[in-house]
Order: C-alpha cells, then sequence, then structure tokens
C-alpha cells in the first residue's frame, strides 16, 4: 500500500486582510497567511508594521478594514504586549479567568491553570 502524504489542516487564514484606523493610518494592507496544524509562525518587522494588530485579528480581538481572517476548530491562546492582569486577583486568579469566562468547569480551568504557571514558573 501506497501511504499519501496529506498537509495538516489550516487553523488560521488572512485573506487579503487591511487594518485602518479612523485617523487614517493604516496598519496593514492586503496581507494573506495560512498558519497549518503543528506550524510555529512568527510574525517579524519593525516596530508600528502591524504585527500586534494582527496578532489581535488572528485571537478574534479586533476585526479587518476588508479582508477576512478565519479560525479553524481549536483555541488560540494570546499574550498581551502590555501587561493586562487585575492587581486584586492572584496569578492563579488571573490566569483561570479567561478559562472561566469561557464556560470551563471549575476543577479543569484550575488544573488547566496551574499547569501553565507551572511551565512558566
Amino acid at each position: 500500500m501506497i501511504e499519501r502524504y496529506t498537509e495538516p489542516p489550516v487553523l488560521v487564514a488572512g485573506n487579503s486582510v487591511t487594518r485602518s484606523f479612523p485617523n487614517g493610518t493604516t496598519a496593514l494592507a492586503e496581507a494573506s497567511f495560512e498558519i497549518r496544524a503543528g506550524e510555529f509562525v512568527s510574525f517579524v518587522g519593525p516596530s508600528g508594521c502591524g504585527k500586534s494588530t494582527m496578532l489581535r485579528m488572528v485571537a478574534g480581538l479586533d476585526v479587518p478594514t476588508s479582508g477576512s481572517v478565519e479560525r479553524g476548530e481549536g483555541e488560540i491562546g494570546y499574550v498581551f504586549q502590555d501587561a493586562t492582569l487585575l492587581p486584586w486577583r492572584t496569578a492563579l486568579g488571573n490566569v483561570l479567568l479567561p478559562l472561566r469566562l469561557a464556560g470551563t468547569k471549575k476543577a479543569e480551568a484550575e488544573e488547566r491553570a496551574r499547569a501553565a504557571l507551572e511551565v512558566v514558573g
């Protein structure tokens, strides 16, 4: 039997993504990409070229002015560039928050949050 290679599924695709802001700044123009399962992808460029804007759209925190960002099944993790911790919560409480907001049951959320904190020390 001959085994055939099949490409991993596309998890995120950007199609002619443009993001302009009300002040007239265009952060991205006609950017296209595909991210497949198992890939490690970096957006690299000088300050102000649209890397964070693109990542916000991939995470679903912003939308393109034109074009599209399509996401497949699964979760997308996002680490903010600036500190966004809630100072009245513990480290565990901050990590638990998005899990609980997503509807993860308390025991599972705590297990996942503790595991994530263990990874980063």
